[in-house]
């Protein structure tokens, strides 16, 4: 559990590697649910990518994102990329506003990256329930557990019906979206910036990647700052 509480900052500048696809990412762009310095470059949208990538002529999917930045920072250069743990919690989710000195733009522009099936997700996997559940468990004293399984059983039913692929939401499938984010975006190069389960997909494309981190394999992480 200690790895879940942790924060696990990954600041790495890596050049991902070029691999054929037989399907462009697109971003369809949307209205901002986050309140914005009006000051701020912004961009705010969703990543649409297959479903399955074995599979890219079926079901889409739409990623939520924002990339945001100050006017005198690079839109191409010194970008980094945040994402929130879970796995499924929202990342964009979690923010009300950005101020023009946020912390968050200390070092360039920034890229708050939503896994795919969360909140804002399309489709969003979220199984109301499930808490449902857990809330009658305490209210009648039956075994949580039991009615936890049969609400996943069901849940798993509804969303199947609904044409879902379950197989294609993975940490490989995100650690693609992040990749396809990036060529979306024209960008060359990310910082990658993972909490807590975010660290494995932010971790997955360095495998992809030509060249080694600048920075040793056990420097801390105030090392990269």
């Amino acid at each position: 559990m200690t790895r879940f509480l942790l924060l696990l900052l990954l600041l790495v500048c890596l050049r991902f590697a070029a691999t054929g696809q037989s399907y462009q990412p697109r971003i369809t762009s949307a209205a901002c649910p986050i309140k914005l310095d009006k000051r701020l470059v912004f961009t705010y949208g969703y990543l649409v990518v297959p479903e399955n990538r074995q599979r890219p002529q079926r079901r889409q999917v739409q990623v939520p994102f924002l990339f945001v930045r100050r006017p005198t920072q690079s839109a191409t250069q010194h970008v980094s990329l945040y994402s929130t743990g879970g796995p499924g919690y929202s990342t964009t989710a979690n923010l009300d506003s950005i101020g023009y000195q946020s912390s968050l733009l200390k070092y360039g522009g920034v890229v708050l990256f939503d896994q795919r099936g969360t909140r804002r997700a399309r489709p969003c996997l979220e199984c109301a329930e499930v808490p449902a559940a857990i809330k009658r468990g305490y209210r009648t004293g039956l075994s949580k557990d039991s009615l936890v399984r049969l609400a996943v059983s069901r849940c798993r039913q509804k969303l199947v019906s609904q044409g879902i692929d379950l197989s294609a939401y993975t940490t490989q499938e995100s650690a693609e979206d992040i990749n396809d984010l990036r060529r979306a975006l024209h960008l060359d190069s990310l910082n990658l910036l993972g909490i807590s389960y975010s660290s494995i997909p932010t971790l997955r494309p360095l495998r992809a990647g030509p060249s080694p981190s600048p920075t040793p394999n056990q420097a801390p992480a105030t090392a990269c700052a």
